[in-house]
Order: structure tokens, then sequence, then C-alpha cells
């Protein structure tokens, strides 16, 4: 049963009332209220919209002119005439996805704008000027250069849905309140925050909307404006067959809006053409036809009329005219004369109660996500409270803080002796690793220098490996310092990452997951990293050396000579007894032997001379090698002294280093103890926290729970406004 106007005007008023105690809830009623204020007026202006439609304007306009000749339909019926146009594939019901933005300028001055989504474009939004949404850092807080953005995505069901990605910004993406991890899939009516989990003055607020739509208007709008209409009359010529266009019009237009369809064939004046009538009366018999077959969805009405005024023909014409023709036209006046004769907005209350419907149909599902999304709010706030109450937080903390102490001094006392055997094994004697050992290898590899000064003899030791250094104690300094920085460089990456698993970084590390006992509660670690040690005030002191060299006295060949031959006589002239009878050639006695040597040298002369230069030869040999040995012992001795003295130096130094590194622990142990402190004191500032909000949680339950019973109460009023 068709609604009456009177009816369908009651049922508007009904809505906007409803409408405008709500419009403060949602932007979209505001619109929505407007357009029924527009159908409220149209309603009331009681005219009929008629479409006149063809595929020939001409014809069109002839029906036009036609009707515009009735003074009483001219004053009830808003007529338009057009062409055919195409019928769009019909499509449903569609989904539409927007996000409402929203901010809040200087004196609360609230700003809102639309953006809707495409099902095949990702929509990014930051502080980048390429960003589909950019946001100025001039007016909002926190919004990274690439904050987030918002992609479609195809279900299971072949059903796009949105999902919002944070781009690892730094201050976070929130949706209603919880901040978004990598990933969160969209529902209609959820409220994104960006850098700030509430909404509020330097924070930007987009609210994700979904709603179906039952006409989309964006496709084809000449074809939705063409069907928006009262009464249809879609004019064709009897003396043509319909074509493929007309065919396809009549059979597929959508005659949701329309009270009324009618296919008017012109007919032409039989007066002046004979054969027209049995082509009329062929093409319409074959029309009714097509009708009755093809087209069962539809009250189509097959009227033939003739299209020319009497009133505006010649009066030598009139007379032509075939009367049955001119009462075809008095038929057709008639009929829609009856139509408006008694109430002719019953006939607008069809179309109009449809888009009603149309309008209205959002605010249901505007209820139901409000009243969902207050739910899970209650819910979520319900959880907080018990979980407030689950922990005994003045324990847990309690706890943790005693741990941690525990835990630091271990790792002191556990770096303390790993550092003291780094010490053992680095003066180790018997370690080719050690520095004591490095000490000596590297003064057993200096080379000795015999220079004359004075007329003395001095031995001085030479880095031939550092020649640019003319003091060896600067070489050996400069060496035993940079093995030393070497392993305090060493011994502080061991202490602060390695010693006790993973040194003062690994322990840290453990200690800020240990103190997240109350989630959320340190955005940042409050412990402060270990520094870099600092010694080179140590190393900066004038060290003093000690005596590279030392004064060799070597001894005269000559005197050297005549001591070893005094000393020595018998034992240089024994050789020479030897060799004698071997020369000579002949057994003769000892003392026969000796006294023919005065008469063996003036014989042989040459002989004195080789006897005398074997012993030289001899002498000079055993003199060199001699110094040789000398020298070796004195050197020797050098080295000994040097090692000695640097050995000493190394390890003197080293108890300076090693106290600079327990004073740089004691500093690292008091850091941590202080932030312990400041640990302690936000536990004890979260618990009185936790205490109010507690408080303010209970006092937010119950303003939810009113709103959702209010809305729960306008939503049974909605409901009962739709029980048509």
């Amino acid at each position: 049963m068709a609604i009456k106007a009177d009816k369908l005007s009651q049922i508007l008023e009904n809505f906007q009332q409803f409408l405008h105690k709500s419009l403060d809830d949602c932007e979209d009623f505001k619109q929505i209220s407007k357009n029924l204020a527009r159908l409220h007026s149209t309603l009331e202006q009681k005219k009929i919209s008629v479409q006149i439609v063809s595929e020939k304007l001409a014809l069109a306009q002839e029906l036009y002119d036609l009707i515009f000749t009735n003074e009483q339909l001219k004053t009830v019926f808003e007529l338009k005439f057009d062409t055919l146009v195409e019928v769009p594939e019909k499509s449903g019901r569609q989904q539409i996805a927007s996000l409402k933005f929203k901010e809040i300028r200087d004196k609360n001055i609230e700003i809102r704008q639309n953006y809707q989504l495409q099902d095949n474009k990702t929509i990014a939004i930051g502080r980048c000027p390429e960003s589909d949404i950019t946001l100025s850092s001039k007016l909002y807080q926190g919004v990274s250069w690439n904050h987030l953005k918002i992609q479609p995505i195809i279900n299971n069901s072949k059903i796009t849905q949105w999902q919002i990605c944070d781009l690892q910004s730094t201050n976070g993406t929130f949706v209603n309140g919880k901040r978004v991890e990598k990933l969160h899939l969209l529902e209609s009516g959820d409220k994104i925050t960006l850098a700030s989990p509430n909404y509020g003055a330097g924070v930007a607020e987009i609210v994700f909307d979904l709603r179906n739509e039952t006409i989309n208007s964006k496709t084809n709008l000449e074809y939705w404006d063409l069907i928006d209409c009262d009464l249809m009359l879609i004019v064709i010529d009897s003396q043509e067959p319909l074509s493929i266009k007309e065919k396809s019009f009549i059979k597929n237009f959508d005659a949701g809006f329309i009270s009324q369809q009618y296919i008017i064939a012109k007919l032409p004046n039989f007066q002046q053409d004979t054969q027209a009538e049995a082509i009329a009366t062929t093409n319409l018999e074959n029309l009714a036809t097509w009708i009755n077959n093809e087209v069962t969805t539809k009250e189509l009405e097959l009227i033939s009329l003739y299209l020319e005024s009497a009133n505006n023909t010649g009066t030598d014409l009139n007379l032509e005219i075939d009367k049955k023709l001119l009462k075809t036209q008095t038929s057709f006046f008639k009929l829609l004369e009856n139509l408006v004769k008694r109430q002719p907005e019953n006939l607008l209350a069809k179309r109009l109660f449809i888009k009603l419907i149309a309008e209205v149909e959002s605010i249901k599902p505007f209820y139901l996500n409000k009243i969902a999304s207050l739910t899970q709010t209650i819910a979520a706030e319900e959880a907080k409270i018990a979980s407030l109450n689950q922990v005994n937080w003045k324990e847990v903390s309690k706890s943790t803080i005693t741990e941690i102490e525990r835990g630091k001094d271990l790792l002191f006392k556990q770096i303390k002796s790993d550092l003291s055997q780094s010490k053992a094994a680095i003066l180790d004697n018997y370690s080719k690793k050690s520095i004591i050992y490095t000490i000596q290898d590297f003064v057993d590899n200096l080379t000795p220098t015999i220079t004359t000064q004075n007329g003395q003899k001095i031995i001085i030791l030479k880095d031939e490996s550092r020649p640019d250094f003319d003091d060896l104690n600067l070489s050996l300094i400069n060496f035993c310092v940079n093995s030393l920085k070497t392993w305090t460089s060493k011994e502080w990456q061991k202490i602060t990452n390695i010693y006790n698993n993973g040194g003062l970084n690994g322990f840290l590390k453990r200690t800020t997951h240990q103190i997240n006992v109350v989630p959320n509660l340190f955005t940042s670690s409050p412990f402060t990293p270990p520094s870099d040690l600092d010694l080179e005030g140590n190393f900066l002191i004038s060290f003093v050396g000690t005596t590279c060299t030392t004064t060799y006295k070597q001894k005269s060949l000559i005197g050297y000579i005549v001591k070893e031959l005094r000393g020595n006589i018998m034992a240089t002239l024994m050789p020479v007894m030897l060799i004698i009878p071997f020369i000579v050639s002949s057994k003769v006695s000892k003392n026969q032997i000796i006294g023919k040597f005065p008469q063996l040298f003036n014989k042989f002369p040459w002989l004195l001379g080789l006897v005398v230069c074997a012993i030289v030869y001899f002498l000079v040999n055993k003199y060199n090698q001699q110094n040789e040995n000398d020298i070796e012992a004195s050197v020797q001795k050098i080295k000994k002294d040097l090692a000695n003295y640097y050995q000493s130096f190394t390890k003197n130094l080293l108890d300076k280093i090693l106290q600079d590194i327990n004073l740089a622990l004691e500093i690292e142990a008091q850091k941590i103890s202080d932030a312990l402190e400041t640990i302690d004191s936000t536990y004890l500032e979260c618990l009185s926290d936790a205490e109010k909000q507690q408080l303010e949680i209970r006092n937010n339950l119950e303003q939810y729970k009113n709103q959702q019973k209010t809305l729960e109460t306008e939503l049974a009023e909605f409901n009962k406004l739709t029980k048509i």
C-alpha cells in the first residue's frame, strides 16, 4: 500500500524533531536534517515532477508543448524533457568510505573537512608536502614527516576493507585512544589521533566513516536525474519500430521513484498520409506484444497520442485532422487530470518516501556503532580497574628495586674480580702476551751503537724501528704508554659490554626492561649510558727516563800484547818448538834446538818473521774477541737495567690507571644508584596517580554508561519512527 502525503509529512516532521535533538552528536545529522527539510518543502509545494524523455529530442519537445497548453496541469506539474541516456549497470548497494577531519584551532574554533577514499588508492598523512593529507607542524604537535597511511585491502569475501599503518612515527598513531602497533583494521566510527591518544587543541582527529548507499550518485548523474520524477513519459514514433536504445531504456530503467510510467506513441495525421495508420497499427501491436513478453517488472501503459495541439494549427488545417487523433489528446489530458484531481501530493509521496529511507538509513548504524564503541570503552575501562586492582604495585616496585640493587652489587664485584685477573695476566713474567714480556722483547731488539766522545768510547742503544725518536727514552715511554692505552681501552670495552654477561650496558639494558613492571611508565630509559674513560691526564705527565748509554774504556793493543807475552811466554813458544822439528826435518834434542835457534834464524831469516807474525796475529784476535765480549757484557747490563726500569715504570703507571678505572666504576655505580632513586620516586608518583586514575575511571564509567543508556533510548525512539 502506497504511503499518503499527510502520513509522510508527519513522518518527516518526526524525523526532523528527532534529528534536531542529536545534531551535536553527529555532523552528518545536520546534512540529513537539511535534506529532510528540502523533502518536506517539496511535499508542501505539491508540484508533480514529470519527466518527458525520447530518443529524439524533438518528440519530447512536442509532448512538452502539448501538456503546457493545459492550464490546470501547468499549475501542478513541474515539466522537464530530455533525450534518452544509457542505463548504467546495476551496482546495488555500495560502500562509501571517507575520512572526517577535525581540528580545534585558537579560541576553541572547530574546523571540519571530508576526504573521500578510493578503493584503489592509499592515503598518506604527515608533514611531507607530497602527502595526500599534509599537516602543518605549526598547527599540530609531534606529527612525523611520513606519519601514517590508510590503505584498502580485499578480504576473503571480496569486500574492500581499510587498514591503518603507522610508518614508525616518533610519537605514534592512536585509534580510539590505543596506540597502533604496525597495522590496525579500521571500523566505521573509529577515531584516529596523531601523536596523542586524546583529541584537543593542536591535535588532529580523523574519524573513519563507512556507509552503504543505495544509489551511486557519482555514476551517470544524467541518468539518475532523469529517473528522479513522479511521472515518466517515454515518447516514441509510431511510424518506426523501437530502436535498440529505446528497448534497452524501457526494459532496464529503474522505476523505484516513479509512480506512473507511460509510453507515448506519437500518431501522425492520417488525413495527410493514408498508409501511416497501417504502419502505426502494426508497430503498436508489435510494441504491445514486446512489452507483455519482455517488460514484466514494470507497469507500463501504452498511449497513442497525436502530439500537435489543435490550438496551434491553422483554421484550414483543423478540418484535415482526424477527429480520432484529437480525441486521443482529450483522453490523455483527462488521464493526467484524474491523476492530480484530488491530492496530487500523494504522487510525490512515493518518490520522497524512498529518498527519506535513503537519508535516514545511516542513522541506525551510527547509533549501533556508538553503542558498540561505548560498550568496548566500558569493557576496556573495567579491564583497567581490574588490572590496577589485580597487582600490588607497591610490593612489586619495592621487590624490583631490591633485585636491581643486588644485581648492581654483584656486577661491580665481578667486574673488579675480572679486572684484577686481567692485571695479573698483563704483568705475568711467563706469558708472551704480558706487557712485561713485550717490554723485554722491545729492549732485546734495541741496537747498540759505539761512538767516541772526548776520546772515550760510548755505547748507545737505539730503536731502529723508530728513527724519528732520537731519545730512546721517548721511544720506550711511547711504547709503554701505547701498550697501556690499548690494554685500558680493551678493558673498558670489556667492562661496558662483556664482563658478567654484557657488562654495564648489558646490565642497564636488562634493568631497563626489568623496571617496566608498570606498563608504559618509562617512555625512555632513566639510566645514563656509561661514560667514556678519560685517562689522558695520566699520559700527559712528563716522565723521567733512565740512562741508555755507558762508557767503555778500551785497553791498548801494545800493552795488551806485552802483558800477554809476559804472562804467557811459554804458552806462546810451545807451538814454535813443536813446529820447528818438522821444518828442519831432523831429530835433535830440545837443548840442541834451542841452541840452534840463532843459527836457524840467521840461515832462515824469513822464519823469524813468520813466527813473529803468527804470535801477533794470535794476540790481536784474542784482543778483539776480548773487546767484543766486554762490549756485549756492557750492552746486556744496560738492557737489563733499562728493561727493569720500564717494567717498573709500567707497573706504577698501571696502578694509577687502575685507580682511575676504579674511580670511574664508583661514578657509574653512583649514577645507577641515583637512577634507582629516581625510579623509586617515579614508582611512588605512579602509585598515587593510579589511585587517582581509578577514581577517574570510575567517574568515566558512570558517564559512559549514562551515554550508552541515552543512546539506547534514542535508538529505540528511532526504531519506533522507522516502523511504518
